[in-house]
């Protein structure tokens, strides 16, 4: 009887650490993946746009005072 006892329950273990252990730790890796793969997405985009806008604002040319002309309205 004692036997049967720790038989079931060695089963149940096994049970419990190949239907359940072993598959949350795989989905909770698999989710850090995707959460590090989305972090460095995020920053590769935004490395992208400061590269962007920085060139745009060396490419604008320089406006000065002397570039602005002063009309009058004339009705």
């Amino acid at each position: 009887m004692k036997y049967i006892f720790w038989g079931i329950v060695i089963y149940f273990f096994v049970r419990f650490v190949f239907n359940f252990l072993i598959p949350l730790f795989r989905a909770t890796r698999q989710m850090r993946d995707q959460v590090k793969d989305f972090q460095s997405r995020m920053e590769e985009q935004q490395n992208f746009q400061r590269t962007a806008a920085q060139q745009q604002q060396q490419a604008k040319p320089k406006v000065s005072k002397e570039d602005y002309i002063d009309f009058e309205e004339i009705k």
